[in-house]
């Protein structure tokens, strides 16, 4: 869900069978959300993942879909999650 990160206070409309079908922030948190699509294979996507854990950031992976989310913390500078040195 775009504009959703951990932390955040969400209210939430659900239809008649059960699902989402759309919900607005109540109480946004400082967190932010980054995430990676993986096109091709790469060499480094762990390095780079264990390089913004060292930045306080959490991880989830989704190799098997090619997609990682990285839970950026508010106190942690978002330019220093998009080029981890």
């Amino acid at each position: 869900m775009q504009g959703l990160s951990r932390g955040d206070v969400v209210r939430i409309d659900v239809g008649n069978s059960d699902e989402v079908i759309r919900w607005s922030h109540i109480v946004r948190s400082q967190h932010s959300t980054v995430w990676l699509l993986r096109l091709n294979t790469p060499n480094n996507i762990e390095d780079v993942l264990a390089k913004v854990r060292d930045l306080s950031c959490s991880t989830v992976s989704l190799p098997s879909q090619g997609s990682y989310a990285i839970d950026v913390p508010g106190d942690v500078k978002l330019e220093r999650v998009e080029a981890p040195t």
